[in-house]
């Protein structure tokens, strides 16, 4: 369902939705990872990302620092340091 709303105004209400989505730790990755790109391309909601992926991988665990790498390349390395892309 999250994949199919992406990007529609509905996302722009769910925004917090996605991101309870996107830190918790009991969903699935592939969920956490669809929450994350339907916040990342809802227009009007903005994300301070550095300061997000920063706080998920603070989670300190396997898959949440795998949902880091996966997602830098999906919002856009140009806004991470280089030592965070590292």
């Amino acid at each position: 369902m999250i994949k199919a709303i992406k990007g529609e105004q509905i996302a722009e209400r769910m925004a917090n939705d996605f991101r309870s989505v996107l830190f918790d730790e009991s969903r699935i990755i592939f969920e956490r990872k669809q929450a994350c790109l339907a916040l990342f391309h809802t227009k009007e909601t903005e994300v301070d990302w550095p300061a997000e992926l920063n706080q998920l991988s603070d989670l300190n665990n396997e898959d949440s620092d795998r949902l880091v790498v996966e997602l830098i390349p999906e919002i856009g390395v140009d806004k991470f340091s280089a030592y965070r892309i590292a």
